[in-house]
């Protein structure tokens, strides 16, 4: 989420299979690095479709199991309504499936 935490970790990412994916409005990808990159605006996202910026994150969780396919949608619906206090959960869930919809849309 932040060019600090990329700059330290990027060079982990499994060269040629592995995925990096940032907020694109707070990171610069690097150039020389041999795996795929994908820009996602979670935060200008966050900021414009639901006035809160801390559920960036959440936004590229969505992102994340659209292009990966890691997890299900349901199950991760289900978790966040298990886990995150009732005050948050529709938050969050907006922005899951905000960041689903971006995923969409960069991967095809």
């Amino acid at each position: 989420m932040s060019q600090g935490a990329y700059d330290m970790y990027c060079g982990d990412v499994r060269k040629m299979t592995g995925l990096i994916l940032c907020d694109q409005g707070q990171v610069t990808p690097r150039k020389d690095l041999t795996v795929k990159q994908v820009g996602i605006p979670a935060t200008e996202q966050a900021l414009r479709a639901l006035k809160n910026k801390q559920v960036a994150n959440i936004i590229l969780l969505g992102a994340l199991i659209e292009i990966t396919r890691i997890v299900s949608r349901d199950a991760m619906e289900r978790a966040l309504q298990t886990h995150v206090s009732e005050r948050f959960r529709n938050l969050n869930l907006e922005a899951l499936r905000l960041g689903i919809e971006l995923g969409g849309e960069v991967h095809g």
